[in-house]
């Protein structure tokens, strides 16, 4: 299930959207991702994050920026 989530300015958070796609299908989440952030919750304690076509562990990620 991919789930968006779209921040206010007030620093709240709602869904704005839901899919159902198939697990492992890395072109089909990019179908609906277009190149934005994506958290990928599947099954372990942190998440991978996928951003433009690339995978990083979350950790990576936050030493990136």
């Amino acid at each position: 299930m991919l789930i968006e989530k779209t921040m206010s300015n007030d620093n709240t958070e709602t869904y704005t959207n839901l899919w159902t796609v198939s697990e492992g299908c890395k072109i089909l989440w990019q179908k609906y991702v277009k190149n934005r952030l994506m958290y990928d919750y599947t099954g372990i304690v942190h998440p991978i994050i996928h951003l433009k076509g690339k995978t990083y562990f979350c950790d990576d990620y936050i030493n990136m920026k």
